[in-house]
């Protein structure tokens, strides 16, 4: 299975959730808009990103709230696109 098209940059693949329920996202996630929409985020280092890149965790107020990693090319980052290939998301899955 792969994924098609062009990102439109609706910024849900850079969500973790808590076991809690709550979202934290990457603090290189500029959010210009509401997640979800067309347009809504960009990253502030996607020229210089690379899979594994450590990354702090912000909470919607803008706390720091943890810390992962980058996850560009993985299947970290596959599986957190597919997840929302109905939520916003502008790819599409194909293949078998």
């Amino acid at each position: 299975m792969s994924l098609v098209g062009t990102c439109n940059q609706c910024g849900l693949c850079c969500l973790i959730t808590t076991p809690d329920g709550e979202k934290l996202r990457c603090i290189n996630l500029v959010v210009i808009g509401a997640l979800s929409q067309p347009m809504a985020t960009h990253c502030a280092i996607y020229p210089i990103r690379k899979d594994g890149t450590p990354i702090l965790l912000l909470d919607n107020k803008g706390k720091i709230r943890g810390h992962s990693t980058c996850a560009i090319d993985s299947p970290d980052e596959f599986n957190a696109i597919v997840e929302n290939l109905d939520k916003g998301c502008s790819l599409t899955l194909t293949g078998g």
